[in-house]
């Protein structure tokens, strides 16, 4: 049997009937369940109403998010037939005395993101650890990897830059974006990544996890002339 959809940001399964997990959708055509929507409006880095969509980091305003009735009656369609089928009896439907239920996907999440904050000794941090020799005000943490010696970028200048993002970890399994030698105008939309930018030296590379969890590496190759 098929199995049941799952917010790709708490990756909890969606309900058709619980306000909180039905699956609502942004102007990209991403959708996330209502509670991580309503998450992402609250976190924006400006304390705009707007949901910025973690996979492709379009904005969405607040009255434009809808719920995504196609998903959520596949949904239904999906519990249904799962309430439905059968259950394998050797299967115990609560654990055993004396131990703990399962965490769900969500607590799961929970519990990593607080043991990041817990102290390690420096042989326990790795590649996939998050950068923390600098936050900037929106958020980000950063590390720069490579120090450039060209200029600066100013407020709407066009930048060529790369861009490489994964939703595990740096040099991870799960790349959602990977860009080379993009043109792009340095302005306010992009928030955490015009911060950045504005930082940054001609053939810097430095690499940020932004406010919603993502991995990106940005390498600014040069300034454009105007």
């Amino acid at each position: 049997m098929a199995s049941i959809p799952q917010c790709g940001v708490c990756l909890e399964e969606y309900h058709h009937e619980d306000a909180h997990r039905q699956p609502h959708g942004l102007r990209c055509g991403h959708s996330f369940c209502a509670a991580c929507v309503e998450g992402l409006i609250g976190s924006h880095p400006h304390g705009h109403p707007f949901a910025v969509c973690p996979t492709c980091r379009r904005e969405t305003s607040q009255s434009d998010v809808h719920i995504n009735y196609g998903l959520r009656d596949i949904v239904e369609q999906l519990r249904t037939a799962t309430a439905a089928a059968p259950t394998d009896p050797t299967t115990p439907a609560v654990p055993p005395s004396g131990q703990d239920p399962p965490l769900t996907a969500r607590q799961q999440r929970q519990q990593e993101s607080d043991f990041d904050f817990v102290p390690r000794p420096p042989n326990e941090i790795n590649a996939t650890d998050a950068p923390n020799d600098q936050t900037s005000p929106s958020g980000c943490q950063h590390e720069v990897v490579q120090e450039g010696t060209g200029n600066v970028p100013a407020l709407n200048d066009s930048v060529e830059v790369d861009i490489d993002v994964w939703r595990d970890a740096f040099d991870g399994n799960n790349k959602v974006f990977h860009g080379r030698a993009g043109v792009c105008r340095v302005s306010s939309l992009w928030c955490w990544l015009d911060e950045a930018l504005l930082q940054m030296r001609e053939g810097e590379t430095r690499r940020l996890i932004d406010p919603y969890g993502s991995f990106t590496q940005l390498r600014l190759i040069g300034i454009l002339d105007s």
